[in-house]
């Protein structure tokens, strides 16, 4: 009988044991976060939004990103600069936490979960000065097969070109947008399409006068609509309870006083904010 009751004192022990240890391996991201004081995210590098100055992480949405994460009593953000077409498969491969903000699109909206959109922004091209292709929008190029507009690789503006008939050797796609403008200089494409916020920053940081932005640039229609871009930051879709707890502080953030006194210095105004509001990731998604 006391053999008996050792072996199952022993039996318990060793229950108590793996228990412990399957607790110790079911931390949450979320909870992991807290406990260490900082989230790893994966960012492109792109002025306005996000890019590196002295040696810091800055940008409309990192000052975002910042005062969420303050509020969630995590204090400190590490960024890890990444290919725009690598930052999906970095989070899904864990290495980093989240994502900065990009278009919210459905098909990305299968991969990663989204947070409601913290902007609302068009596209634009740059050209060489003078425009000389004359092209104002994206049908303009799809109407002369011989133009070619170039891209940031895995970009959603890719699939708004097919949309609206331009050719596969039309569509050219780059890994940043140095090497875009140095294609549009070099006459290797007409035109390099992007957020109109992004481009407008790329032309104020390089002034070259011999690069501009098209003006008026009008939207596609996709769909019957004019296309509009919903950004939001994104999460591993097991890490649920992470993007709820941010998407929490940040929707009571977005559009506030503060919030657009944040973001002003680098160039948005209202009307960049304003069309994001009261929409949620779910909405955005189903664009």
């Amino acid at each position: 009988m006391t053999m008996l009751k050792a072996a199952a004192a022993a039996t318990c022990l060793v229950a108590l044991a793996t228990l412990g240890v399957a607790q110790a391996r079911a931390e949450t991201t979320l909870e992991r976060v807290q406990r260490q004081g900082y989230v790893t995210m994966g960012f492109m590098n792109e002025p306005p939004y996000d890019f590196i100055e002295d040696s810091k992480l800055t940008g409309a949405d990192i000052a975002v990103l910042r005062h969420v994460l303050a509020e969630m009593k995590i204090p400190e953000v590490n960024g890890v600069v990444q290919e725009f077409a690598a930052l999906i498969p970095g989070l899904m491969a864990r290495r980093f936490d989240m994502d900065t903000a990009f278009f919210i699109r459905p098909a990305r909206c299968k991969q990663v979960l989204f947070t409601a959109p913290i902007w609302a922004v068009l596209d634009s091209f740059i050209v060489k000065a003078g425009n000389p292709k004359n092209l104002h929008s994206y049908e303009d190029a799809a109407a002369h097969p011989d133009v070619k507009l170039g891209y940031l690789a895995a970009g959603v503006q890719k699939g708004i070109m097919q949309k609206v008939g331009l050719k596969d050797d039309q569509i050219v796609a780059f890994p940043d947008q140095p090497s875009a403008l140095a294609a549009v200089k070099s006459g290797r494409i007409d035109a390099f399409v992007n957020s109109a916020l992004g481009n407008q920053t790329l032309l104020d940081i390089a002034k070259d006068s011999t690069l501009e932005r098209a003006t008026p640039f009008k939207p596609p229609v996709i769909d019957g609509k004019p296309d509009v871009g919903f950004g939001g930051f994104s999460f591993r879709r097991e890490d649920k309870d992470f993007r709820d707890a941010f998407n929490k502080e940040l929707v009571a953030f977005i559009g506030t006083p503060e919030h657009l006194a944040l973001v002003r210095p680098f160039g948005f105004t209202e009307d960049d904010i304003k069309p994001a509001i009261g929409v949620t990731a779910e909405a955005a998604c189903g664009q």
